[in-house]
């Protein structure tokens, strides 16, 4: 919260929005040109739930970015009254819905490196169609 009042205070961006991922985002259909999202997928953070909404608020043609703990794919979790798929599932799931295609995955790789050399990550980037 106070990144977010720092952001307001400085004038860094032209909107600042705060919402919780894996819940709906308060966005319209295709609001955005883009979306990127770094390091907030943690091993105890946001649900796959949250790519759905990514694909939502994307408009068609554009990209969407986002790197997660390289584990964090395959972790399934269970929320409320639905078992949810892990991001792996889910990432192929909106390939075969045609929600959006692959344009590159990285190899997993430190996030910081020289400090946390077991920590590895990946980055993702899909075009949304």
């Amino acid at each position: 919260m106070a990144m977010l009042q720092e952001c307001r205070k400085k004038g860094v961006y032209e909107e600042v929005h705060r919402a919780i991922l894996g819940e709906r985002l308060p966005f319209v259909d295709q609001q955005f040109d883009h979306l990127l999202c770094i390091g907030v997928f943690q091993p105890c953070g946001p649900s796959s739930r949250s790519l759905d909404e990514f694909v939502r608020v994307v408009k068609r043609g554009g990209l969407i970015c986002f790197t997660h703990v390289s584990y964090v794919q395959y972790r399934n979790r269970l929320t409320g009254p639905d078992e949810e798929v892990g991001f792996l599932e889910k990432r192929k799931q909106l390939e075969k819905d045609q929600a959006w295609v692959q344009v590159y995955e990285s190899e997993e790789k430190p996030f910081t490196p020289g400090q946390d050399p077991d920590t590895l990550y990946r980055t993702h980037i899909y075009r949304r169609t």
